[in-house]
């Protein structure tokens, strides 16, 4: 590797990603907010070049219920905790042939289609939980393989996967390699080792979120380590959360900076729903981030890429 590279990727899921312990009266208008945020993300984005690896639910494609129940795989996961699972109970109470912005964003996932500097991965078909008591590798495979169908039929190449909570189930790499997926983003590098501090995600104690690229090398597919969930924590209008925004956005762009001038690898990760409250504030953290890597861009050949790009690169 010549440059260091800079690897952005959003797991994106609505509620499915959160229906176990938020409700639409408690958080939908974040959920909502997510229709407005990505296609200003997209564009902040592409000012500054930067790619960006979006892992969407599988139901995210659809337009409603209907279209979902005809693409329910005949072997379900047998969750051992029925709140684990988003059949049955839960899937029944949306309402039919509704403009269900909570669960359903077939618009984005079309304005994803158009951005050149974009990868659509898959974030499984239902954010299924791969490490839960009671399913099985079967209906995991079961699981992706619907979910490869249905971005196939709206025109999309699936190479990459971000297991939903980053609940990778190494036993399953196989099925995913088998279904024609090349990468995936293991947990945030630091877990392998000590976990940092609080304080290290204002202040760099532990410089060892970039990583080399040595490091990426596994077996059956390549593992592109997240480096950092990174969020703008702006959750209110007071001076003590824009303080730890600026702090924290400083530390990140710290890291980017030791990544560029040694040729590392650095990913940072978050959800687009944790822009859909505050979103105008959020969006120019984002910006300020971006235009960070395009100085670093300028100065030391940083090099953006999406996962699968990247992946298929490093396996040329």
């Amino acid at each position: 590797m010549q440059n260091g590279v800079f690897l952005i990727s959003l797991d994106f899921e609505l509620m499915w990603g959160v229906r176990e312990n938020r409700s639409i009266d408690v958080y939908g208008d974040a959920i909502l907010g997510v229709h407005n945020a990505i296609p200003k993300m997209l564009d902040i984005f592409d000012k500054y070049g930067v790619k960006s690896t979006f892992a969407a639910v599988g139901f995210l494609f659809l337009k409603n219920k209907e279209e979902l129940l005809a693409h329910i795989p005949a072997l379900m996961p047998s969750y051992v905790n029925p709140k684990v699972s988003p059949y049955g109970t839960y899937i029944d109470s949306l309402e039919s042939f509704a403009d269900d912005r909570y669960h359903f964003a077939p618009h984005i996932i079309e304005d994803l289609k158009t951005r050149e500097n974009c990868e659509i991965a898959t974030h499984t078909l239902s954010h299924y939980n791969a490490l839960a008591e009671g399913q099985t590798k079967e209906s995991f495979r079961a699981d992706l393989r619907e979910a490869i169908k249905i971005a196939n039929e709206k025109g999309v190449q699936i190479r990459s996967i971000v297991f939903p909570r980053n609940q990778c189930n190494a036993d399953y790499l196989e099925a995913c390699k088998e279904l024609g997926i090349i990468c995936y983003r293991g947990k945030d590098r630091y877990k392998r080792g000590k976990k940092p501090s609080s304080i290290d995600r204002y202040i760099p104690l532990f410089n060892d979120r970039p990583y080399q690229i040595d490091d990426i090398y596994g077996e059956p597919i390549i593992n592109l380590w997240g480096s950092e969930h990174w969020r703008p924590n702006i959750n209110s209008n007071a001076i003590l959360d824009r303080f730890k925004t600026r702090v924290r956005t400083n530390r990140i762009k710290r890291s980017m900076s030791l990544a560029a001038k040694n040729n590392l690898i650095y990913h940072i990760w978050w959800h687009p729903h944790e822009f859909g409250r505050y979103t105008e504030e959020k969006l120019a953290v984002l910006e300020d981030v971006c235009a960070h890597y395009r100085r670093l861009n300028d100065k030391y050949g940083f090099q953006s890429a999406t996962m699968g790009e990247f992946a298929q690169k490093v396996l040329r």
